[in-house]
């Protein structure tokens, strides 16, 4: 369903660098269509020009470490309004329809602040403590995808699923790194 906008955020951690959260994300970039999605940093989130959103499917938020409440609250109209007010880079600020999905990657547990369950319900988190494969593996799965009609298959199976249920809007399920990253987020003092 990529014309529907989800109203949530997806979190893609794991504890060690080097899993394959890039390689998962560059093959959907790739069969979305490249110009449907924009990878950025988090410095481009402060940018007071947001081309990097503007008709786009998908924003991929790589390294996201100890956002605070000031970047949080940013992010909120982002990643649920169907429209924002843009400032374009040669252009205009002006209203602008917000097609853009979310999926933040982080290398650490306190990566997001959300310290309570009203922030909570805009993220769906999972994080993964698996050890990097062998080189050779991502090796290997690169070559597939890039010359066995990979990307193609990939396609495939996700055409194939059963998405009739499908709600946009319905809340992402709760998960145990959720509640670990709500825990992390609160201060010393809590």
């Amino acid at each position: 369903n990529p014309e529907r906008k989800i109203g949530h955020a997806v979190l893609i951690g794991s504890r060690h660098g080097g899993t394959g959260k890039s390689l998962l994300l560059n093959t959907m970039a790739i069969i979305m269509n490249r110009t449907n999605v924009n990878t950025i940093n988090v410095r481009d989130l402060h940018n007071s020009k947001q081309d990097w959103l503007i008709d786009k499917t998908m924003v991929i938020v790589e390294e996201v470490k100890d956002l605070n409440l000031s970047d949080m609250n940013n992010l909120k109209t982002l990643i649920t309004e169907p429209t924002i007010m843009a400032d374009k880079k040669f252009g205009t600020y002006q209203q602008e329809i917000n097609h853009a999905n979310f999926i933040f990657t982080s290398n650490f547990e306190r990566s997001l602040y959300i310290p309570d369950s009203a922030n909570a319900r805009r993220y769906f988190v999972v994080f993964s403590e698996l050890q990097p494969k062998h080189p050779c593996y991502y090796e290997s799965l690169t070559t597939w995808l890039e010359h066995n009609d990979g990307y193609g298959i990939v396609l495939g199976h996700m055409l194939e699923r059963d998405l009739s249920h499908f709600n946009a809007m319905e809340p992402p399920p709760e998960t145990a790194a959720k509640t670990r990253l709500m825990g992390n987020s609160k201060t010393d003092f809590e």
